[in-house]
């Protein structure tokens, strides 16, 4: 199963992001975090490196919520119109 980690919360004692795991239906989300690594520590090379090793355990406090593909491109667009107002 595919999966990409985007990461927004970066604090000096853990990462959290939102974790997308791809499926048949469309794409898994859940909220993740992780205090493998810290925000002192992270570049995107070495996030991206760590993530694709395996190297991070994240913790996953929700029940994922399943996206269509449609979905997620339609609220990337609106949002990129009210950046751009």
């Amino acid at each position: 199963m595919k999966k990409s980690f985007l990461a927004y919360d970066i604090s000096d004692e853990y990462i959290g992001g939102l974790m997308l795991k791809k499926n048949k239906l469309g794409f898994e989300t859940s909220f993740v975090f992780s205090r493998d690594v810290s925000g002192f520590e992270i570049t995107k090379s070495n996030l991206d490196k760590l993530i694709e090793e395996g190297n991070i355990n994240f913790t996953d406090d929700t029940k994922g919520i399943i996206l269509g593909k449609e979905a997620i491109v339609e609220g990337l667009n609106r949002s990129l119109k009210r950046l751009n107002q």
